[in-house]
């Protein structure tokens, strides 16, 4: 992210220390802002010039990094109860 960027997302965190935020919610948006940014520098687009489907594209990629990271946690502590179960299933 290049400074101007890390700027803005300092100046974020400024205003937001300002209001009446709990330190992680402004740690938590401002994580949000930087990934947003990233996005957009990584396809070569200013923040400032998007266009509500940029934006659009953008939300549906956060909706589906989210979903594979949920859904990758739930598939893992799944696997883990199926295998104490099957240690004690001869036990019991």
């Amino acid at each position: 992210m290049s400074h101007d960027r890390s700027q803005l997302i300092n100046q974020l965190g400024g205003h937001l220390a300002q209001q009446p935020f709990n330190s992680v919610v402004i740690h938590i948006y401002c994580r949000s802002a930087k990934y947003f940014v990233d996005y957009f520098t990584r396809r070569h687009i200013d923040v400032e010039v998007a266009t509500p489907e940029n934006v659009s594209r953008y939300l549906r990629h956060a909706i589906w990094n989210f979903r594979q990271r949920v859904w990758g946690e739930f598939h893992s502590r799944r696997g883990g109860v199926k295998q104490a179960i099957a240690m004690l299933a001869p036990a019991i």
